[in-house]
């Protein structure tokens, strides 16, 4: 993808980076809004907000920022970079998971006005299970692509993961933005109704 080889060492990642690094921050998070006293109901509903939140960030940027197109060329090249080498080779397990760059930017890039706005010790459970919901997203992407023909293709919930997904990537990249869940997809009407879905070409959603 890239001349530099730098850059282009940089844009591979083995799949359990993310865990690596963004486990232990989270757990730092909760550790910090448990020892500020916080009690354990002001805890779960902070955690749960933080989870709801990031399932609406997960379908914003992949579907506003990730395919972002209407820009020129530039923008175009830099939309490959972060997304379009995806859609070209799907199955590339090194670029299942976002890279430690990326997840590092956008942590900073979005801890900064949830701190603003929540301020301390309310943001770090919610930062906390934030995170957590950015984990099982990038679990969620490499499994549904690495293991779609097996693993979690064995439950009835892994194979609605694998159909979800795979609709964008084969059928129609306008719709099925949410990878984790289709929560908003449903909410704002870019979901797949599920009678189409049926209908739909098995052999390239590979399930």
């Amino acid at each position: 993808m890239f001349e530099n080889p730098l850059l282009e060492w940089l844009s591979h990642v083995h799949p359990a980076t993310p865990f690596v690094f963004w486990l232990p921050v989270a757990g730092a998070s909760f550790y910090m809004g448990w020892r500020s006293d916080l009690s354990l109901t002001a805890m779960v509903w902070l955690a749960l907000s933080g989870l709801f939140v990031w399932t609406l960030v997960e379908y914003g940027l992949h579907r506003y920022v990730f395919h972002f197109t209407n820009g020129g060329p530039i923008v175009e090249k830099i939309h490959f970079y972060i997304h379009g080498v995806h859609h070209d080779d799907p199955d590339d397990e090194t670029r299942l998971v976002m890279p430690l760059t990326a997840s590092l930017f956008l942590g900073v890039l979005l801890f900064v006005p949830f701190y603003f706005i929540l301020g301390a010790p309310w943001v770090w459970p919610f930062f906390g299970a934030f995170l957590l919901g950015y984990l099982f997203y990038d679990f969620t992407h490499f499994s549904v692509h690495a293991y779609r023909d097996s693993g979690i293709s064995k439950t009835w919930i892994g194979r609605a993961w694998i159909k979800n997904h795979m609709i964008h990537h084969y059928l129609d990249p306008n719709i099925c933005w949410g990878v984790s869940s289709p929560f908003w997809d449903i909410v704002f009407g870019t979901w797949l109704p599920a009678r189409e879905q049926r209908s739909a070409d098995n052999k390239h959603l590979h399930v």
